[in-house]
């Protein structure tokens, strides 16, 4: 049997009916899926312009067609497996457990056993480079925490097409509280907490207790969108603290690897922008322009005024307005919104208890860790190929942090 790969925001996509499916990212306008006319709202066809996924519809109309199906992209995206039929929920957590559970159920290994396991490999075997192999999946049940929000950002990183997620290396989110924000990768904590879920549900039902944080259980995580392996930019996640002006990086290692997982803390980097009066349109916001040098890489941001928050993606901020788009001169990476979601009641903003005992160091002992782990990976997991046949290269150690 084989498994389809289930992206959870792009259920209505793979799962519901063509009287339920609705577009979510379609385009100038927002679409029903059954018939394809358009919303006939103002706020509505702005909610989806650019693919943009926002909460600003204030309609919520149906199709005429009657099918049910809204367009409102944004409510229809905040609110899917909320408003899921109880048939389509049952039927996606199936493929799911399936998923899960098809994967095998490993025991700790032996010391000796380790130093000749082998590791199955995500890639085309005929591939000349890879990176490091994802970690294993991981319990986010447990989270302590630490603010409130009513502001998401959604940014799309190394999009080749922003209105397709399987082009994304990765969706992340910035969460925006009034003593924290925290940015992280969507992607990661979608898989992260479904096997949770899919775990805590297992466990009630057989009466065995399967837990991702023993090691006695191990599971491959396949990340949605086209980036492939490990990389600092999908498995870290960033916190700044407004009270005491400090930015703190959680680095989560490759598989094997946990026990160098890391963190440290530094004070909130700045950046010295110079504002210019170009101007480009991002996620349907007016966007200013802005130029940098941060630590041995020039940057160019687009910054909406319209919104008055100083934060951006990962460590960038420092400008009037939220930062909606931001790349490096050589497009390394390029983080771009898709949408906003403004929340009426607040949402926590939590860390998860896990990451406090990470090891702590300071940010250049990192910047050297992670070097090593990406140009030494084969050796520090012990890992030898499968067959005897070698594996491919590793891709050298490139990161936005120069210096």
């Amino acid at each position: 049997m084989k498994v389809k790969k289930i992206n959870l925001l792009r259920l209505n996509e793979i799962q519901l009916d063509k009287k339920q499916q609705q577009l979510i990212f379609g385009g100038q306008s927002c679409k029903c899926g059954s018939c394809g006319s358009t919303a006939t709202s103002d706020d509505n066809l702005n909610a989806n312009y650019n693919g943009g996924i926002t909460d600003t519809g204030t309609n919520s109309p149906y199709c005429g067609c009657d099918s049910n199906a809204t367009v409102d992209a944004g409510r229809y995206v905040s609110n899917l497996l909320k408003n899921l039929p109880n048939c389509i929920m049952k039927q996606v957590l199936c493929i799911i457990l399936f998923f899960v559970f098809s994967i095998a159920v490993n025991h700790a290994q032996t010391n000796s056993a380790k130093k000749e396991k082998d590791i199955v490999m995500p890639y085309n075997s005929n591939l000349k480079y890879m990176n490091p192999m994802p970690p294993y999946a991981r319990d986010v049940s447990k989270t302590t925490t630490i603010d409130s929000g009513f502001i998401r950002v959604l940014y799309a990183l190394n999009a080749v097409d922003i209105k397709d997620l399987e082009t994304y290396d990765d969706l992340q989110r910035l969460e925006i509280g009034a003593q924290y924000s925290k940015y992280y990768s969507l992607f990661v904590f979608d898989k992260d907490s479904t096997t949770t879920f899919e775990l805590i549900e297992r466990s009630a039902q057989n009466n065995v207790r399967y837990d991702l944080s023993l090691g006695d259980v191990v599971i491959m995580m396949i990340i949605d969108g086209k980036y492939q392996g490990w990389s600092e930019y999908l498995f870290s996640e960033y916190f700044k603290n407004f009270s005491t002006n400090e930015l703190t990086e959680y680095t989560r290692m490759p598989c094997s690897l946990d026990k160098y997982n890391a963190q440290y803390s530094e004070p909130l980097p700045v950046q010295h922008w110079e504002i210019s009066d170009d101007t480009l349109t991002v996620a349907g916001y007016l966007c200013q322009k802005a130029t940098c040098r941060f630590r041995g890489r020039d940057y160019t941001a687009w910054f909406s005024n319209d919104i008055p928050i100083n934060n951006g993606p990962w460590k960038f901020g420092g400008l009037p307005g939220l930062i909606l788009k931001v790349y490096d001169k050589d497009k390394l990476c390029t983080f771009e919104c898709v949408g906003m979601e403004n929340h009426k009641q607040k949402y926590p903003v939590t860390l998860l208890n896990s990451l406090k005992q990470y090891n702590k160091m300071d940010r250049m002992k990192l910047w050297k860790l992670k070097k090593s782990v990406q140009e030494n990976y084969y050796h520090l997991s012990g890992s030898t190929p499968k067959n005897g046949r070698a594996f491919p290269k590793l891709y050298p150690y490139n990161p936005l942090e120069l210096e």
